[in-house]
Parts: C-alpha cells; structure tokens; sequence
C-alpha cells in the first residue's frame, strides 16, 4: 500500500519536526553533560508517568500497567524489571493520583520501589494544556557487596554489605501538549541519597545518587485518516556520564495496532508493537539490541507489556502519543 502526502502536509511535518528539535535543543542548552541512571523502557509511552508524573492520570494511558523488562538475556547479572501501577482521575477532572510498584534486580542490587503520583491540569489556551506532577516515595536496596571481585580488597566502601536500605524521595513533572506536539521535563528522583550501609562510618561522593534530568517533546500528524504518524526525541542527563539521547518514530492505525522503532546513539536500537486484544486490554511487547561491544555477548532485551482499562471507572480509546 502507497500513501502519497501532498507538499501542505509535507510542509506541515517538517515545521513540527523543526519546532521539537529546536525546543529540545534550547531546553537542554543550560544544563551541561548528564547521562541515563534509571532503566530505560521500549515502551515508555505506555507508562511515561513513571519517570514524568504530570503522565498521571491522562486518558491516553491504561488505567492499570504491568510491565517487565528482562534486559541483556544471557549476560550474568544482567537488569531484571518488574513495574505495577495505577492511576485515575479524581472527580475533579483536573486531578489525578496514582500508585507505582517496582523491583528491579542487577547483578548484587535489588531494588524496590513504592510511588504515589499526583497531577494537575492547567488550561493555557483553547487549544493547550499544561499539567504539573509529583510523585513521592522510597526505593529500598539490597545490596551484596561482599561477594564482589575487587582490584582494590581494601576498598572500605565495600566493607560490608547493603541492607534493606530505606531512600525516600520524590520527583517533579511537567507536560504541555497542544493539538500538534508537545514537551516535557522531569527530575524522577531529587533527594540525592547516599547508598554506604547503614551505621557504616565510611561515606564518599560517589556512594551517592545523582539526579536524573529527562527533557523531550514530539509531534504528531495524521498521514490519513486512519494512519497517525509520531516522531519523538528524549534527552536523559546524568552528571559524570555521557548524554543519551533516545529518538523514535511511531505510528497507530485507528488507534487498534501500532508500533515504532527506537534508536539511541552509542547505545542500543529496537522496536515496539501493541495492539488492542479488546476494548479495555492491550498487549505489548518491545525488543532492542546493543549496538555495543555487548552485542555478541547476549541476546538482546525483551519487554512485555499488559494494559487494562476499568471501564467502570471512564470510557476512552487507548493512544499512547501523549497528547
């Protein structure tokens, strides 16, 4: 099948697109060299609230996640994820709230995490929105330190081991989408807490966290009436590692089946497709391959994903462009 797009809407594409990088470029002008500390998802769009809480509660959304990513199959110690969560709007309308339950397991670090998110919409114009939100709560790490191999057996932050190691914290979101794109920026964890075991003397810089910025945008266009076309960009910015830029481009048919593809420089490059199982289930699954030296030691990284809609709670069509 051919779709011929006339020169207006080639027009129409290439001035969103041109609107998005330069919004991206002035955004992440200011704040230096960062790079990515969380686990990066293939299937961000389905649970953006995650590492934005201004995602919760938008009705593009499933009412109900569950998600795992088994990332680097084949490599001893490789990430494991696991990821439940909830949100809903409140009678308001304007509010919404919103539980997130996490386990990610990587080499001698188990993590847990319980969040609460909340969210509130702003009307800026007739036609544009900007939601703020918080999420606050607290990671709790295992960590086996003692069974490592060190080049240097002295080293006294690996003294002894971490355990149940309780990190509050919280993070902050912004979203502001229009008819045509959108943009956001998030800090998913503020509080930089320090990881050295508990009653343990011995504290350093680097036992500590360090704040993840993630900025991003995209835009959105109709190819016809029944195809919609999304390219999207992401800036992850971690101090002290270089900068990962995330790049994808998706597309939906009559919001029933769609999928797209991702690149990250430098880093890896995979794909995702969902389809709609019935009006309130949705499927998922993801798959990405490093284009590092890792590539010929594992079989790449695989993600399944399970959206249910609570129908008692609002009707809505599913539309994971976060518009």
């Amino acid at each position: 099948m051919f779709i011929l797009i006339g020169s207006s809407m080639r027009s129409i594409i290439i001035n969103r697109i041109r609107f998005v990088i330069a919004g991206l470029l002035l955004i992440s002008v200011p704040m230096g060299l960062y790079s990515q500390q969380d686990i990066y998802y293939y299937n961000d769009d389905f649970i953006a609230f995650k590492n934005n809480p201004a995602y919760t509660g938008d009705e593009s959304l499933n009412d109900l996640i569950i998600l795992t990513r088994q990332q680097w199959v084949g490599f001893k110690g490789a990430p494991k994820s696991y990821l439940l969560a909830s949100h809903f709007k409140l009678a308001s309308k304007n509010a919404a709230v919103g539980i997130e339950l996490s386990s990610i397991n990587t080499g001698p670090v188990k993590e847990t995490g319980f969040y609460f998110h909340y969210s509130y919409k702003i009307p800026v114009t007739g036609r544009s929105e900007l939601t703020m939100g918080l999420k606050g709560g607290m990671d709790i790490y295992n960590i086996n330190l003692t069974d490592l191999i060190l080049i240097d057996p002295f080293d006294p932050l690996f003294e002894s081991d971490v355990n149940r190691k309780i990190l509050p914290n919280f993070g902050v979101g912004l979203h502001y989408s229009t008819p045509g794109y959108y943009f956001d920026f998030s800090i998913p964890g503020i509080m930089r807490n320090h990881l050295n075991p508990a009653g343990s003397g011995n504290s350093a810089k680097e036992d500590k966290q360090d704040r993840l910025f993630i900025t991003g945008g995209g835009a959105k266009f109709d190819i016809s009436s029944d195809i919609t076309l999304t390219p999207a960009a992401a800036i992850w910015l971690v101090k002290g590692s270089p900068v990962l830029i995330n790049m994808k481009l998706s597309a939906n048919y009559r919001e029933l089946i769609g999928g797209g593809i991702g690149y990250r420089p430098g880093s890896s490059l995979g794909g995702n497709f969902w389809f709609k199982v019935t009006k309130d289930i949705t499927f998922g699954y993801a798959y990405g391959l490093p284009v590092t030296g890792l590539r010929g030691s594992q079989s790449g990284s695989h993600e399944i994903m399970f959206g249910y809609d609570f129908s008692f709670i609002k009707q809505k069509t599913l539309s994971p462009r976060k518009f």
